[in-house]
């Protein structure tokens, strides 16, 4: 049976769910809500799942697997962390511009209105902790996670006014030329992509878009394409990769076709 999104998952679970008690810990919050019983993010994190899954399982939480931090030294940004997850620190700090600007609301909310102001403040706050330590920010994460332990309103203020301050540091963090990624240029490219053709570009998206036919993720495969995509082509794997890491296998069928007419009639041209 093919699955093409998270959201006709969740439904094709519903009835297994209605009928037999198993947990369920996903790697996305779309299309599940409250069905899902924990939540962790990509890129995994083992420390993390194995903290998640032993929450979920009601094993308790031992040191062996809580989520640490690579450089104990790191206050705000944890690029050692970052740079396993993510494959580079331009990579990293792109990603956490995109935690900050896609969180805004949720943010602006909880520091304005505090914990009862979120619509779902128990799935809110154990999903933004989890995104901060997969990103490599160890301050905002155990304040997350101290937020969700939080019995009182004035606790809860305290930390909420903690984390006002540790967000204004990060964002600090993001606009100093110090820390600004390096574009490729084509030389760059060039060299990454050499020996690979428009053909075998076109060879490696046609083995990716049989994966999204069978709602499959290839991680090594999804890898290899983002590493040989030619420079003009390089925005277009951008966004497949973001669809296959939503889950969002029939918008990536989509894409993936788009793409390799696109290469075929390049490779007609002679380009």
């Amino acid at each position: 049976m093919q699955l093409n999104t998270a959201a006709s998952l969740s439904d094709n679970l519903s009835a297994l769910l209605n009928s037999f008690y198993f947990s369920v810990v996903t790697f996305t919050t779309l299309g599940y809500g409250d069905r899902m019983n924990g939540f962790a993010n990509k890129p995994v994190d083992i420390n993390q799942l194995n903290q998640e899954i032993s929450q979920v399982l009601g094993l308790g939480l031992k040191k062996a697997v809580l989520i640490e931090q690579s450089d104990p030294k790191a206050k705000h940004i944890d690029f050692k962390k970052g740079s396993q997850l993510w494959g580079s620190k331009c990579k990293q700090l792109t990603q956490i511009q995109r935690f900050v600007d896609e969180q805004k609301i949720l943010c602006d909310t909880l520091f304005s209105g505090g914990v009862n102001a979120l619509s779902d403040p128990q799935s809110s706050l154990h999903t933004l902790k989890g995104l901060t330590g997969n990103l490599g920010l160890p301050t905002m994460m155990k304040l997350f996670s101290a937020l969700e332990k939080a019995p009182s309103a004035q606790q809860q203020a305290e930390i909420i006014a903690q984390l006002q301050t540790e967000l204004s540091s990060v964002n600090v963090l993001l606009r100093e030329n110090t820390l600004a990624c390096k574009p490729a240029t084509l030389e760059d490219n060039e060299q990454k992509t050499q020996l690979i053709s428009i053909t075998e570009f076109k060879t490696l998206c046609e083995q990716l878009h049989q994966h999204a036919e069978n709602a499959e993720l290839n991680d090594e495969l999804l890898t290899t394409i983002k590493t040989h995509a030619p420079l003009n082509y390089q925005s277009d794997i951008d966004d497949i990769i973001e669809l296959f890491d939503q889950f969002d296998f029939y918008a990536a069928q989509a894409n993936l076709e788009s793409l390799i007419s696109l290469l075929i009639q390049t490779a007609k041209d002679g380009g």
